[in-house]
């Protein structure tokens, strides 16, 4: 006979999605920009984020066929 698991204690939340251990490796400030045009240069994207934020550093990707860039705010929102 089939018993059903009890999935609710599989899916406790705090145990799965606990990032207390990784707070050294994570970087709350920085945000992931994909599919950027080939229209904007760097000066853009920060004027472009600078109204969410003060942006400290925008890096962006020079390779053509992967267009992204890593915009990193002073403090995370």
């Amino acid at each position: 006979m089939y018993q059903r698991r009890n999935y609710k204690r599989s899916l406790d939340s705090e145990q799965q999605f606990h990032d207390d251990d990784l707070n050294d490796q994570l970087d709350h400030c920085k945000l992931y920009v994909k599919n950027i045009s080939k229209a904007l240069n760097q000066d853009g994207l920060k004027s472009l984020f600078s109204k969410y934020g003060n942006c400290i550093k925008v890096f962006l990707s020079n390779d053509p066929t992967k267009r992204y860039a890593l915009v990193t705010y002073e403090t995370p929102r």
